[in-house]
């Protein structure tokens, strides 16, 4: 389920099913891969600083420097992780699980910062717009955007759960698809 992602230094990272995250040259040499405690079904991040974050079905978040080196590793409570962390433009990172948390983390050591619980698992990834703002959506049926310190703006109920990961447009809309077939387009006020 890991999707690739480039990093700037013509490394390509992926998770997999084996509870590895791997590093990839660009012309398919091998450089590294770090161990994680379960699959790595979302794919990683890539933080400004170059490090790399990626997390497990096990709710178990790492850092790691573009040669390998563990930063900081976490566990977040009691949740599994299935999506990709999204970066804010504050510099910290935004992970959500299956326990219906999103978390907020200091990117320099992977403190928690603060929490949101929803009312239900989360396997969609979060997405931060152009303003800093948060959006997430729950199986509660759900979007939810959040300001960059954890404070609920608003609340939409869908008319199903919420899988998948959602996309920001240039003006600033939230697209999300849904279980009950459709796709929307929510706007921030």
């Amino acid at each position: 389920f890991s999707s690739p992602v480039v990093h700037p230094r013509r490394l390509v990272v992926f998770g997999s099913h084996d509870g590895r995250v791997r590093v990839v040259h660009d012309d398919g040499r091998r450089a590294f891969e770090v161990a994680l405690d379960g699959d790595v079904l979302g794919g990683a991040t890539v933080l400004e600083t170059g490090a790399i974050v990626a997390a497990s079905v096990r709710g178990e978040v790492v850092a790691f420097d573009r040669e390998g080196e563990i930063l900081w590793r976490i566990r977040l409570a009691d949740g599994g992780v299935r999506s990709t962390p999204a970066v804010g433009l504050d510099g910290n990172i935004y992970v959500t699980s299956e326990n219906g948390r999103l978390a907020a983390l200091a990117p320099e050591n992977g403190e928690v910062l603060w929490e949101f619980q929803t009312g239900g698992p989360i396997h969609a990834s979060p997405v931060v717009d152009a303003a800093g703002q948060i959006f997430i959506g729950s199986q509660d049926r759900f979007v939810y955007c959040l300001e960059n310190d954890g404070t609920l703006l608003w609340q939409l109920r869908l008319g199903g759960e919420i899988d998948s990961t959602g996309a920001i447009g240039p003006d600033g809309t939230y697209y999300c698809g849904c279980d009950d077939g459709r796709l929307y387009a929510l706007r921030a006020q």
